[in-house]
C-alpha cells in the first residue's frame, strides 16, 4: 500500500534557516496564540527575536513554543520546518541582529519539514 506524502528531511531545506518567514506560537494565559518573530540561525542555534508586546501576552523563558520557517507563495512552493520546544534567554546572540528586540534560543524537541514541491508516493509502512 502507498500513501502520499510531503514531509522531507530537515537538511533539505536548510536554506529556509538564511531568512525565513518566522511565526512563533505560544501559550497566552489559556489561549494559544501567535505572531510573527524575527529570526537567526547560527552556530547550529535557532534565535527568535521578540517584541516588548509578546513578552507581556506570554513570551518568556521557559515557555513551551512552535516556531514555524516558511518560504513561498503558491501551494506548490511552500517550504516549512516547525520547531516544538522551550525558549530561553539567549546568552550571546548573532552580530547582525536588531538589539531593539529581547532574544531568545529555542530549544528543539521536535523537528518536522514539508515541502510540497517534493510531493511523492511512498510505502505506507515507510519512515515519516
Amino acid at each position: 500500500m502507498k500513501r502520499i506524502t510531503r514531509d522531507v528531511h530537515p537538511t533539505a531545506l536548510r536554506h529556509l534557516l538564511a531568512r525565513p518567514r518566522a511565526d512563533l506560537a505560544f501559550a497566552d494565559g489559556s489561549v494559544v496564540d501567535a505572531a510573527p518573530v524575527a529570526f537567526r540561525f547560527h552556530a547550529e542555534r535557532y534565535y527568535v527575536g521578540v517584541t516588548a508586546e509578546l513578552i507581556r501576552r506570554g513570551v518568556v523563558a521557559g515557555a513551551r513554543v512552535a516556531l514555524l520557517l516558511e518560504a513561498g507563495w503558491f501551494w506548490y512552493e511552500l517550504q516549512s520546518i516547525r520547531l516544538r520546544g522551550t525558549i530561553r534567554a539567549a546568552s550571546t546572540v548573532p552580530s547582525d541582529v536588531d538589539a531593539a528586540l529581547t532574544w531568545f534560543e529555542v530549544e528543539p524537541r521536535t523537528l518536522v519539514a514539508w515541502d510540497y514541491g517534493r510531493l511523492r508516493e511512498v510505502d505506507a509502512d515507510a519512515p515519516r
